[in-house]
């Protein structure tokens, strides 16, 4: 199978909104082998002066209210639209207890 093809079931999963193992059933897939082909298509993140990333987020995705951050263990789900600076500050105390 070609990186394109990975590349079309990867982007076909996102927009299923199914967990991967989910979709890997689905589809007849190795959850290994796909998941494997999920980390190749990654893209570093930089963080920018204030500590966050921007995120691109496609049509299907702006639709949602909420935006799961993850700090180390801890998850935080925020608005779609939410005060930066309040964001950046529960950022920075959970840095220091993480």
């Amino acid at each position: 199978m070609t990186r394109e093809y990975w590349k079309e079931m990867i982007d076909r999963w996102q927009a299923s909104g199914k967990s991967m193992a989910e979709f890997c059933r689905d589809e007849n897939l190795s959850y290994w082998t796909f998941r494997d082909w999920k980390g190749r298509f990654k893209t570093p993140m930089k963080a920018s002066e204030n500590g966050l990333v921007k995120l691109n987020l496609k049509k299907e995705e702006k639709k949602s209210s909420m935006i799961e951050v993850l700090v180390g263990p801890s998850r935080i789900l925020v608005p779609q639209y939410f005060d930066e600076s309040h964001l950046i500050r529960i950022v920075k105390s959970l840095r220091t207890i993480a």
